[in-house]
């Protein structure tokens, strides 16, 4: 249902699976872009769109309750590595240097 929905701006899903483990539905996405520069030219617009469809995924009853995004670049190269936990509304990420920041919410520079 999600793949279906999923708008990936260029970028090829490697493997998407849903795991559960005790009563906890987990989507983890692995997805592929050929380089840096088009990652940095697709993640503004990919991952802000990634909690939406999530959660009308979810009222549809999938019940995922914490997502996980690896991208990394035709090389395998991992350039990003995502965790969003709707129950607690928090999400972490590592990232390459060079990735851009644009896609999520950071203060403003000085």
């Amino acid at each position: 249902m999600i793949e279906e929905k999923l708008n990936l701006y260029g970028m090829s899903v490697v493997n998407a699976d849903v795991t559960s483990s005790n009563g906890i539905q987990t989507l983890i996405l692995r997805l592929s872009t050929s380089s840096l520069e088009e990652a940095n030219q697709v993640l503004p617009n990919f991952m802000p769109s990634l909690r939406p469809l999530i959660a009308d995924t979810n009222a549809q009853g999938a019940q995922i309750a914490i997502c996980i995004v690896e991208l990394t670049d035709e090389k395998g190269q991992l350039l990003l590595k995502y965790l969003l936990d709707l129950q607690l509304d928090s999400e972490t990420w590592w990232m390459v240097d060079g990735l851009t920041q644009g896609w999520f919410p950071h203060p403003p520079p000085e």
